[in-house]
């Protein structure tokens, strides 16, 4: 996954370049790793903590409108490529099978797609984070009002909401949904997609909640069982999900 150098930005009509050449399809990239994505995301809370420190040392109080508007832009700049990469990586591993049986497919308007997506997704993305703070923040700020406590107490209860666990918590979802969105764009254009297996590591470290989903089919465009239409079933999820080209069996 790419790096985002500070104030590099993509305009509105820029797409990411087409990811892979047919070469490149016989070794198909592995699942993303979402490191790059939690640095990114643990960049931009940190940057905020620290203003919403320096205001609330002067004045004390709930940050307005306009210091959460600028929050949802910062986390916008940051994520937007993150969840176009991991997309993009997501329909270059779903390329390999459908290239290897000699399937023509437009990848421009796949690529296309995802960035789409990704755009669309990044925007209620970042919008729940926001709302998420917003509430958190004013809640710790009546606790330390009514505690009496010193105001570096308070920037101790922050560290939850602008922290690395929170971090790690929405970069290995947010990748994994990225991820699994991409490769479900590609098996839609190929049109030789006509169902979805859920795949987990089926060892000791798969969840309740996934543990159930393993080796479960749905044809496309169908929830799995518990109304998921492809992973994260969770927070931290990193299930993925593995194509049923036509012609194959669809039962479990």
């Amino acid at each position: 996954m790419p790096n985002v150098e500070e104030g590099e930005e993509r305009s509105e009509g820029e797409l990411a370049s087409p990811p892979f050449g047919l070469a490149e399809l016989a070794d198909p990239p592995e699942r993303p790793d979402e490191l790059t994505f939690i640095e990114t995301l643990l960049q931009v809370l940190t940057g905020r903590r620290q203003l919403l420190a320096a205001r609330l040392a002067t004045r004390q109080r709930v940050p307005p409108d306009s210091y959460w508007e600028e929050e949802s832009q910062d986390l916008i700049r940051g994520l937007i490529p993150l969840l176009e990469a991991a997309a993009i990586q997501g329909i270059a591993t779903a390329a390999a099978p459908i290239e290897a049986v000699g399937i023509g497919v437009d990848w421009t308007l796949v690529n296309t797609a995802a960035v789409d997506w990704a755009r669309e997704h990044a925007g209620e993305l970042v919008k729940g984070i926001t709302e998420t703070s917003r509430k958190a923040l004013g809640s710790q700020i009546a606790s330390w009002i009514e505690s009496g406590e010193p105001l570096p107490q308070l920037f101790e209860r922050l560290e939850p909401i602008y922290g690395q666990q929170r971090a790690e918590l929405i970069g290995v979802t947010e990748v994994t949904r990225a991820y699994s969105e991409g490769k479900k764009v590609a098996w839609a254009e190929s049109g030789v997609v006509q169902g979805y297996e859920w795949m987990t590591a089926n060892d000791e470290l798969v969840c309740p909640i996934c543990a159930p989903l393993s080796g479960q089919k749905v044809k496309a465009g169908r929830t799995f069982p518990g109304g998921f239409t492809g992973p994260p079933a969770h927070p931290r999820c990193r299930c993925d999900l593995g194509e049923i080209m036509i012609g194959e069996d669809m039962d479990a």
